[in-house]
């Protein structure tokens, strides 16, 4: 069963990249560090820091502070001094420098340290890649757009009087640690308590804080929810439910996926109806594949073998309507889907929204947060092109996959908040 999270957190980071992707990085005061393990929700074992991170500064014990930057580097704090680490590397640097001096716009009265880092990554009213700082009460959000890098005018502000539902009490009045979940939610940590925070409504979720120790048992929780039932199982039709969800259930084991990330995004392309997108004719289906990867993976024998660029537009409605009518056994065309591109894609998949990823050729896939995406992507799935710009990048790309779930069930709020927990 693990590690229990006993010790105060002085700084967290959560990375989905590299030989980091899919773990949260818990950093103590008595020189250990934890590693979370985001698929299993274990905590998997205390070490000593210094011994473990390449390059840690000898005259560091713990850092007072640790964010990850662009899902590319991890910046840690101690007093007036920060350090990076580079997760792709995964090697630090070998120096350590002012934060007042490198870190733009940053207030004098912070010259001597920072208590608690935050990489937010797209900020969803910002249009932008944000990050939050923390001290005594107070924050910084700063901008990490290099055109415009440093901390935003304004600040610092309260953090009781703008993060609501803030707590009205000690240990509240000082972060220690935060971290982005990567669903739409955050953590934050004080002392033995920590508290989840919800982008989307803007405020600390009902019934928070909580003890240090129930953080753990919070996310292996979500995994025994998920052994009793799937989500939007409830969705698909008694009679095929049994089998669907077994083959479900199968498929997520094979690839090392959680089957509540095939549900859900099976849920956000078709809403389990099997005959989706049959009147347009191009993606189909279940999970919306492509007529020409459809006849790849189930037409071509039952067509003789005629190469796709020959069929005929009465064919390929034909071929269309065939794949529609298998119903829920579509299940078995999307496994051969997913398992064709598990093997050409190196890195795992270790996330939901990596796996939406997928959906789209595996581009940026355990990519840093600034890796643009391909032009079409974004001109051809608006939705996902927050900024409204006509480009899109991992970050956006990311914070989309919830946006879509969020606007899916805000009628709902707490059904929203339990999905995006449950797919975090």
């Amino acid at each position: 069963m693990g590690e229990a999270l006993t010790k105060p957190v002085r700084g967290a980071i959560n990375v989905t990249f590299g030989p980091f992707n899919g773990y949260a990085y818990f950093f103590h005061e008595d020189g250990t560090y934890s590693r979370f393990n985001r698929l299993t929700c274990e905590l998997e074992y205390y070490a000593e820091t210094a011994a473990s991170w390449p390059g840690w500064p000898a005259q560091w014990k713990f850092p007072q502070a640790a964010l990850t930057w662009d899902n590319e580097f991890a910046y840690f704090f101690s007093g007036p001094d920060f350090w990076r680490y580079d997760l792709i590397k995964d090697q630090g640097e070998d120096w350590t420098k002012e934060v007042a001096t490198y870190w733009k716009r940053w207030p004098a009265q912070w010259r001597d340290r920072v208590d608690a880092g935050l990489w937010w990554g797209y900020h969803y009213g910002q249009k932008a890649r944000k990050a939050y700082f923390f001290r005594e009460g107070q924050y910084l959000r700063y901008d990490a757009r290099s055109s415009v890098e440093g901390v935003d005018q304004g600040y610092p502000l309260d953090t009781r009087a703008n993060w609501h539902r803030w707590p009205d009490r000690a240990p509240w009045n000082h972060v220690s640690a935060a971290v982005d979940w990567g669903n739409g939610k955050a953590y934050f940590f004080s002392g033995m308590e920590y508290l989840r925070y919800d982008k989307f409504t803007e405020r600390v979720d009902e019934g928070y804080p909580r003890p240090l120790g129930e953080f753990i048992k919070e996310h292996q929780d979500k995994l025994a929810a998920e052994r009793k039932s799937l989500l939007f199982e409830d969705q698909v039709p008694a009679g095929a439910r049994p089998s669907f969800v077994r083959a479900v259930r199968a498929l997520a084991t094979e690839l090392e996926l959680r089957p509540n990330w095939l549900m859900a995004s099976m849920w956000m392309e078709s809403g389990f109806d099997p005959a989706a997108g049959l009147a347009a004719g191009n993606f189909i289906g279940l999970h919306q594949l492509g007529l020409s990867l459809i006849y790849q993976l189930w037409g071509k024998s039952a067509l003789g073998g005629v190469p796709f660029d020959q069929l005929t537009p009465e064919a390929r409605r034909k071929m269309a309507e065939a794949f529609a009518a298998l119903g829920f056994d579509q299940i078995q065309v999307v496994a051969a889907w997913l398992r064709g591109s598990f093997k050409s894609i190196k890195p795992k998949c270790r996330s939901f929204d990596q796996l939406r990823l997928i959906g789209f050729g595996g581009a940026g896939l355990a990519q840093p947060d600034a890796t643009p995406l391909a032009p079409v992507v974004a001109r051809g799935n608006p939705r996902y092109d927050l900024s409204k710009d006509g480009k899109l990048d991992v970050a956006e790309f990311r914070a989309a996959v919830f946006d879509i779930i969020h606007a899916k069930l805000q009628a709902k709020p707490l059904v929203d908040s339990e999905v995006r927990h449950a797919l975090g």
